[in-house]
């Protein structure tokens, strides 16, 4: 497949790893992403029933496997430099080797004895969105939903017919909403007053159990540990409501994916049937908190630390 028909398939995320499913005798696993780069992307898929560690990844011939695992790849090129993208499932010639399942070699691109260069962007809005079901059953309203990819390219002579360059950069910036739901110590329960009652998932000390003066009115206590307290005041504070499954704080949360590339290349013609050939390509990928998953609420945990130390002496 050539570079020209490369950039333009509509590929997610402008990810190359849409153009394996294209071929036939291919099954993704359920691991398998090609929207996402870095860290957060997945290159799991069988070619002719063979394992999904069994494939080999090759840039401009280098191998791009992680090799501790053999089951992803170290950098994404951008589609932008991709000169040439091939697939071999079977019938291997005698260069190749370390795979049973499937060759998957990219060709970047290089200079010209002119200058060319360009730029992209293909981007995603949530304005333009409907609230989802979730969302909606957890009253946390219309989660965040922006994706932007752009970048641009310069190439062209240094020296003509002997000397090229190559320069690209690309970023995809993506902000997911993450719907979130916990019970949440109230305001009055983080300063030991539980006086009007506990809310969802709170355990309230046994006020029978504990002497005179460690209370300050029915249901108070007369002083609060300063650690406790430090923990209470990162807990959330409740939202107006209860959602449908009893939780009095929901919300919806950016989780923030950031990807960058930059890639050159220099290519010097030494005869005509000899090149000398340097490329030098860095990845960069973010993924910072809050994300799915990382964001849990433990009310329980706030009494018992609450009531542990520093109360006054009987």
């Amino acid at each position: 497949m050539e570079g020209t028909q490369v950039r333009e398939l509509p590929l997610n995320g402008e990810n190359f790893m849409g153009l394996v499913t294209l071929s036939p005798v291919v099954s993704p696993a359920q691991s398998f992403n090609s929207r996402d780069k870095g860290l957060a992307g997945g290159s799991d898929f069988s070619v002719n029933g063979n394992p999904y560690t069994n494939n080999l990844f090759l840039v401009d011939g280098v191998n791009n496997n992680d090799v501790g695992s053999n089951r992803t790849i170290l950098i994404y090129p951008s589609v932008d430099a991709i000169a040439e993208f091939k697939m071999l499932r079977n019938s291997y010639g005698a260069e190749y080797g370390q795979a049973s399942g499937a060759i998957i070699s990219i060709n970047t691109r290089s200079g010209e004895n002119k200058f060319h260069g360009g730029f992209f962007y293909a981007g995603r809005n949530d304005k333009l969105d409907a609230n989802d079901f979730f969302s909606n059953k957890n009253g946390t309203g219309k989660a965040e939903l922006r994706r932007n990819d752009y970048g641009y390219h310069i190439s062209g002579p240094i020296l003509k017919d002997k000397l090229f360059f190559w320069w690209n950069e690309e970023w995809n910036k993506e902000i997911r909403g993450q719907s979130f739901a916990a019970c949440v110590p109230t305001a009055a329960e983080k300063n030991g007053d539980f006086s009007q009652g506990v809310s969802c998932g709170a355990t309230a000390p046994n006020f029978a159990a504990l002497p005179a003066a460690y209370l300050s009115g029915p249901q108070k206590l007369a002083a609060v540990d300063p650690a406790g307290n430090l923990l209470a005041n990162f807990y959330p504070d409740p939202t107006p409501g209860f959602n449908s499954n009893g939780n009095n704080w929901h919300a919806s949360e950016p989780n923030k994916l950031n990807w960058r590339e930059e890639n050159v290349r220099g290519d010097y013609d030494i005869t005509k049937k000899h090149r000398v050939t340097f490329r030098w390509t860095k990845d960069s990928w973010t993924n910072p908190a809050p994300n799915g998953g990382a964001f849990w609420v433990i009310p329980s945990l706030l009494v018992s630390v609450q009531t542990g130390r520093n109360l006054p002496e009987a």
